[in-house]
């Protein structure tokens, strides 16, 4: 005999009960060589947030969005500040942020990743 347990915390809402995760804010970098972010290369930030219904990511370079998962280029080489924040139902929010170094196209030999 095999017993499985599920647990879930729930909240009323409008509709009735409803399932709720806790909140947290977090995400990944996807790209070729995550050791290796060049000017104008396609970057997604995959969103690997839980609880949430809403969100805003700060790319780092006045670039604001709230696609749940965007893609964005950088034009420019430096370091920028990736910043994502989550709010759930409640209004309540959570953020996390990270540094992305972007090198410039001429850092690996003039190739144009």
């Amino acid at each position: 005999m095999v017993l499985v347990f599920f647990i879930v915390s729930c909240q009323k809402g409008e509709e009735g009960i409803v399932a709720t995760e806790p909140l947290k804010a977090t995400f990944d970098i996807i790209v070729a060589d995550s050791n290796n972010i060049f000017e104008n290369q396609s970057v997604r930030f995959n969103n690997q947030s839980s609880g949430f219904v809403r969100c805003k990511w700060e790319l780092g370079n006045k670039v604001q969005t709230t696609q749940v998962s965007p893609v964005h280029q950088y034009p420019m080489h430096g370091y920028y500040t990736v910043r994502l924040t989550v709010w759930n139902a409640a209004g309540e929010s959570a953020s996390c942020s990270r540094d992305i170094p972007v090198l410039c196209n001429f850092s690996s030999g003039g190739s144009t990743h």
